[in-house]
């Protein structure tokens, strides 16, 4: 039977450049093995990790499918969560070096199946481009750091709405529902950090319905324009991590570092997601029971006229930088797409897949045997 899936973004463009949470894919003391691969442009990086993943997929086993922010369509990673091992992209912007080479981690230098000559005949157009596409991402970044601005004036004037009475009273309602079976604990949860969307060339891309799968519980905050519902999860996050959960937490693009977004907490089975115009989720979608939680019922009194047209307005420009940023992020993926041609016609694609063969092996020496 085939396994369960799940897929999110290890990294994401933001208003702070490119905002990696690689160090959150899989521990050093956790892993089993790391394998870090080496690479150029077009040399075959995401098809070798699409292939592993969906061959440990068909025989059963949970795989984590780690998307690129840069083409949602590539791979970043993939991730065996029960086997404890990854398989990780490892060149620019996300490099990643071996941290205990030998005893977890492991290089796989695609760069050993290119033909070098044939590339450095191109060598000028390669460095021309690869400069392009960094001007193409430095426009992109000013423009989300510019939508960032209108993010936080939009949300200073939701939260002057919100009634604080109303959302505590939910977020108690929550906490005594979910975890007053459990009592604190001397030892804290852990909290592994990632991204269900992303800011893409195609827009705001999530896989969000898929990390829903095994679940007992799914609530579902359903929020208006301009509201963050962050508050009520770190409420719901601090009372979980003091009585010892794990869990995983998945933050904004446009606060990569203060704003959850989506809380799993697989040890209660229980899930937050969070549905707004940016990345909206049909409650049918997800798995196991869904309790909605309509919040724009917390907001009041009403805005006024003024504030309103300044809301709407704040909305509109921030709509628009978001629009010129993915337009910078498309013709940048443009740009890479023609990078890879200097390198797809120069590449031993079957010594590669010789190769892939190889570390399925080695992965699969580790494994213990699957319960039938």
């Amino acid at each position: 039977m085939k396994g369960q899936e799940r897929h999110y973004f290890p990294g994401n463009n933001t208003p702070r450049g490119f905002y990696s949470y690689y160090r959150y894919i899989l521990g050093q003391q956790d892993a089993e093995r790391i394998f870090c691969l080496k690479g150029g442009p077009g040399t075959g990086k995401s098809t070798f990790m699409r292939r592993l993943g969906e061959e440990f997929l068909e025989e059963g086993r949970c795989v984590d499918f780690l998307h690129c922010s840069s083409d949602p369509h590539s791979l970043d990673g993939v991730l065996l969560r029960k086997e404890r091992v990854a398989v990780v992209d490892a060149t620019a912007p996300h490099i990643i070096d071996p941290l205990h080479p030998g005893a977890v981690d492991e290089i796989v230098h695609l760069g050993d199946f290119w033909n070098e000559e044939g590339i450095r005949q191109n060598r000028k157009e390669i460095m021309a481009c690869q400069k392009e596409i960094s001007g193409l991402y430095e426009n992109a970044y000013g423009y989300l750091s510019a939508a960032e601005k209108l993010y936080n004036n939009l949300e200073g004037l939701r939260g002057k709405c919100v009634n604080k009475a109303e959302l505590y009273k939910l977020a108690a309602g929550l906490i005594n529902r979910e975890l007053s079976h459990r009592e604190l604990g001397p030892h804290r949860g852990k909290v592994r950090k990632l991204f269900a969307s992303a800011i893409t060339p195609e827009g705001v891309v999530h896989f969000l319905p898929t990390l829903s799968a095994g679940f007992r519980r799914s609530y579902l905050l359903r929020l208006p324009k301009g509201m963050d519902g962050s508050e009520i999860l770190g409420l719901f996050m601090e009372s979980a991590l003091c009585r010892g959960f794990d869990m995983e937490v998945f933050y904004c693009a446009i606060k990569p570092e203060e704003k959850p977004e989506h809380l799993l907490i697989p040890d209660l089975g229980v899930a937050f997601f969070s549905s707004n115009q940016a990345h909206p989720i049909d409650p049918s979608a997800l798995s196991g029971q869904v309790s909605l939680l309509e919040l724009d019922a917390l907001l009041e009194p009403a805005l006024s006229p003024f504030r309103r047209e300044l809301a709407e307005d704040n909305a509109s420009q921030m709509d628009a930088l978001l629009d010129r940023a993915v337009g910078c992020l498309k013709e940048a993926k443009a740009q890479h797409d023609h990078l890879e041609t200097f390198y797809v016609p120069n590449m031993d694609f079957s010594g590669i897949e010789k190769r892939r063969r190889t570390v399925s092996e080695k992965i699969r020496q580790g494994f213990e045997p699957q319960n039938s």
